[in-house]
């Protein structure tokens, strides 16, 4: 599944998965998704054990990646929901990095995932990797570097916090 591209409509057609896609304008921002349930972009991360950023779009999760970070997308800020339902189907996940985007429902949804992550006893870290910028794609545009350098600390702190609640837990 690789990503596509409509030349006529001028929009990348990313995948989720067998049965959904979202796409976006290239110009602009404008969002068009398969008709059905959505889903949430890689969420075969959360089987491995390196860090992983949640952010809001696809376009961000490849953002995120190409700067040398693994990205699920939650596809809307109103997806965290199925975030948790894959998160609480495992028994261990990575710990993730809630990097949402800079305005109020990325701050909204970063504090209702932080509640139920913490109801669930899983590890975390909020560190938003959009610096003064609406999103970590902006981000990438417009200084690729500080992104670098912000997902590198993401990384190193969430890596800290995982130690932290495995001795918390060992503890316990």
């Amino acid at each position: 599944q690789g990503i596509g591209y409509d030349p006529v409509k001028k929009i990348l057609i990313i995948p989720v998965s067998d049965s959904y896609y979202v796409s976006r304008t290239i110009e602009g921002k404008q969002y068009y998704n398969s008709p059905g349930s959505s889903a949430i972009t890689n969420e075969h991360l959360l089987d491995q054990k390196d860090p992983v950023f949640i952010v809001e779009g696809a376009i961000d999760a490849l953002s995120i990646i190409e700067a040398g970070g693994k990205a699920i997308a939650l596809n809307s800020a109103n997806n965290y929901k199925k975030l948790l339902e894959a998160v609480k189907r495992r028994e261990h996940t990575p710990t993730l990095i809630l990097s949402l985007d800079n305005d109020e429902a990325g701050n909204t949804t970063s504090q209702a995932a932080e509640e139920a992550l913490q109801k669930e006893k899983r590890s975390y870290v909020i560190m938003g990797t959009s610096g003064t910028f609406k999103d970590p794609n902006e981000r990438l545009q417009n200084d690729r570097a500080g992104l670098e350098a912000d997902i590198e600390a993401a990384i190193e702190r969430a890596y800290i916090v995982e130690t932290e609640d495995k001795d918390k837990t060992e503890r316990e």
